[in-house]
């Protein structure tokens, strides 16, 4: 090979059509951590200013912060159960790593409606009934 070849593309990762697949459990664990970190700010704010906590906590009180704390806790839920098909997929055949994607799905909306729900039902009490 001459050295002013550019060198050869690399394939493109594998998943749908030959495009990259977004990584779910990758983008759970940012919004997860983002959480983590606005916790801490709330803790901060809390030692520093009381009323100015007070007055965050009844803004957030809200149906739209809900609704963001709701997707969030769907994002980590996404990112913990994503983890663990990893780890099972390493220790079983590969077979099996398409039942458990199937499987993160499956528990993802079956452990997340009743999570949303819960988050949400708060906000949702004079409007609903």
């Amino acid at each position: 090979m001459p050295h002013d070849a550019a060198p050869a593309e690399a394939p493109p990762a594998p998943g749908r059509g030959g495009r990259r697949q977004l990584r779910w459990g990758a983008v759970g664990g940012l919004a997860a951590l983002a959480y983590v970190a606005a916790v801490v700010g709330d803790a901060l704010l809390l030692a520093a200013d009381g009323q100015a906590y007070t007055d965050l906590h009844r803004w957030l009180d809200g149906l739209g912060p809900r609704l963001v704390l709701a997707l969030v806790l769907l994002g980590a839920l996404v990112h913990l159960l994503d983890g663990a098909r990893r780890l099972v997929v390493a220790a079983v055949a590969p077979v099996a790593a398409e039942r458990l994607r199937l499987g993160v799905v499956f528990l993802t909306g079956a452990l997340g409606v009743p999570l949303v729900v819960a988050v949400l039902w708060p906000a949702l009490d004079g409007v609903v009934g």
